[in-house]
Order: C-alpha cells, then structure tokens, then sequence
C-alpha cells in the first residue's frame, strides 16, 4: 500500500513531481526507499520522460540498495564500433545498464560541446 508519509522523504523537487503527477505516485513511492538524493533524481527524471514503469523502478531500486551494501566491486565495460572506435566505461563501483546510459549521454554532451566549440581533438 502506497504511504504518503514516504514521499515526504523525498527531496522537495521530486515531491512537487509527485504532486504535479509528472512522476507517478507509486515510482515516487519506490524512490523514497533510496538514501542517496541523486539516485532519486536520476530515476525521478527517467519517470518524468515516461521511460520507468513502477514495475522498472521496483527492481532498479532493489538494485541500487543492494549495491550500496558492497562498494569494493569495479565494473568496467568496453564497446566497439563498426568503424573501428572502442568506448569504455569504468567506475568504482558496480551499476546498472541504466547508469551506463547516463554516463554515456554525459560524455556524448560533453562531446557535443567541444564539438560546437571547435575544441581540436588532436
């Protein structure tokens, strides 16, 4: 059963998405069962575009928390390219797919950026 008393213990953006029904109330519900305020801001921001259902943000928060109870693992994940690039993508820690694709469309803006900027790759 959905409390409202648990997403009070969401940050106050998040709880004036809840509000606003631009996050669904359940998601929202799931998000307050993280201790880590940029965790929830990141899912929070995947259920506002309408790309976390509740039954996602179950399991990705169920993910998450057990994760933070063993912080000595490494992930590192490398990606080739048809035309020969190679991509890698490490942290300190283990993660999702989904913070994956985060890191990876922060290196794209990064990318995208230098590009408009005429920053010279070599």
């Amino acid at each position: 059963m959905l409390s409202r008393k648990s997403l009070l213990r969401l940050p106050d953006d998040i709880q004036h998405r809840v509000d606003a029904g631009e996050v669904p109330a359940r998601v929202g519900y799931e998000l307050s069962k993280l201790d880590n305020d940029r965790q929830q801001r990141l899912l929070a921001d995947q259920a506002t575009r309408g790309s976390l259902t509740h039954e996602q943000a179950t399991r990705l928060v169920r993910q998450r928390r057990g994760r933070f109870q063993n912080k000595s693992r490494h992930i590192s994940l490398s990606f080739r390219t048809e035309h020969g690039w190679k991509v890698v993508v490490s942290a300190q820690q283990t993660g999702t797919y989904y913070e994956v694709e985060q890191a990876l469309e922060e290196a794209l803006a990064e990318v995208r950026h230098r590009i408009r900027n005429n920053v010279q790759l070599f």
